[in-house]
């Protein structure tokens, strides 16, 4: 993308001006740099531009791929284009508002030649100011200088406890001890028979008794 770089990347400076170009779309107005607002104010009519085609399935398919969402096409073509079909460009203007307070930058409204009676998209039609648009956090910070005397408390949200739940195994049946075999009657035991002596009496020798 060719033009002012705004000290960004290519995806951070297409995403700044496809939220410029939202909030445009969405409530008619915006207030922003002059040099936004100048790079706003020619993406307006390119946009218009597209969303003039003769083809208006395409056109919608366009403007969705750059918006990212499909009811800010659906404005640009059902609600913008009608208010600017006797024009051929220059759908926006720039109007200086002042300084900004911080760095003394100037500062530029950018809105279309002719505004819509309805703001908004068609999923939230008339949206509130931006001033008046609460969150939940501010909701909370409100509440809490109502009752404690100015005093900011933080919200604490409870955390949802993980109960662990145990995974119980089947018990196996118990099994059935089998019934003990009857004891077999002891076997008597026979007496060991005598051992004969090893050493037998040997006969007396003849000359052993002619000697007697």
């Amino acid at each position: 993308m060719s033009g002012r770089k705004f000290n960004r990347d290519t995806g951070s400076r297409k995403a700044l001006l496809r939220s410029l170009a939202s909030a445009l779309v969405r409530e008619g107005h915006v207030t922003t740099t002059a040099a936004k607002g100048k790079t706003l104010h020619s993406l307006a009519d390119r946009l218009v531009t597209i969303a003039k085609g003769s083809d208006q399935l395409q056109a919608r398919r366009q403007l969705q791929a750059f918006f990212g969402k499909r009811d800010a096409a659906n404005v640009m073509v059902d609600r913008i284009v009608p208010l600017h079909t006797d024009r051929t460009s220059g759908y926006t203007t720039l109007s200086v508002v002042g300084v900004r307070a911080g760095d003394n930058a100037q500062m530029v409204e950018v809105k279309w030649i002719n505004m819509p009676t309805v703001t908004g998209t068609f999923a939230n039609p008339n949206p509130a100011p931006k001033n008046e648009r609460t969150t939940k956090r501010a909701a909370a910070v409100k509440t809490a200088k109502a009752t404690k005397g100015g005093k900011i408390a933080k919200t604490a949200t409870p955390k949802s406890k993980t109960v662990a739940t145990k995974t119980t195994t089947p018990t196996k049946p118990a099994i059935k001890a089998k019934p003990a075999k009857p004891a077999k009657p002891a076997k008597s035991v026979k007496a060991a028979p005598v051992a004969k002596s090893a050493t037998k009496a040997k006969p007396k020798s003849k000359a052993s008794a002619a000697k007697k």
